[in-house]
Formats: C-alpha cells, structure tokens, sequence
C-alpha cells in the first residue's frame, strides 16, 4: 500500500496526531500541530498566527504532504481517532479525544 511505502520516505515515519512538524513554503520555515492524518498528507494547525497572511490561506490550517515536512516534537499520547455520530447530521465522523 501507499501509504506504507511513504512513511519511508520520512526519516522517522509518518507523523501522528499531536506532533511537531515543520516545514518549507514561500521558502520560509513554518511549524505546526499535527491534527489529522491522511494517506497522502496531513493536516496542520499552524504556530504562527501571522502565517496565515503570509500563506494566503483564511484559517491558521494547512495541508502537508508526507514528504514534505519534518517531525520535530514527538507526542508521548497521540489522539486516536474515535468514531462518533454527529447528531446534526446524523452521520459517523472520527473525532480526535484529548
């Protein structure tokens, strides 16, 4: 599977959710909170509230891909996702317990 080949790519694997990860846009260096994990990328909740306007981006979100960034902060209790049913519209969601 993909996903499995990528995480070699990643000197140390893949990242989880609530790691430290950084990584190189607009040639500048950004750090962020893992929040969710795909296949090909991850979701990152970034630092700096100001990158935001220096990305271009509406909320302090953004999407990296697996060969992209660097972990610089290992979690000792990563988030598993639990899933859950969302009473407004009735469908299952993973949700990420803290």
């Amino acid at each position: 599977m993909n996903y499995l080949a990528k995480s070699k790519s990643n000197k140390k694997g893949l990242a989880r959710v609530g790691d430290t990860i950084k990584f190189t846009r607009l040639e500048q260096i950004f750090m962020g909170e893992v929040v969710n994990v795909r296949e090909n990328s991850i979701i990152v909740e970034l630092f700096d509230r100001d990158a935001k306007e220096i990305l271009g981006i509406e909320t302090s979100r953004t999407v990296v891909a697996h060969p992209n960034y660097e972990i610089s902060k290992r979690t000792p209790n990563p988030g598993e996702p639990v899933v859950a049913l969302n009473p407004w519209t009735y469908q299952w969601q993973k949700v990420v317990s803290r």
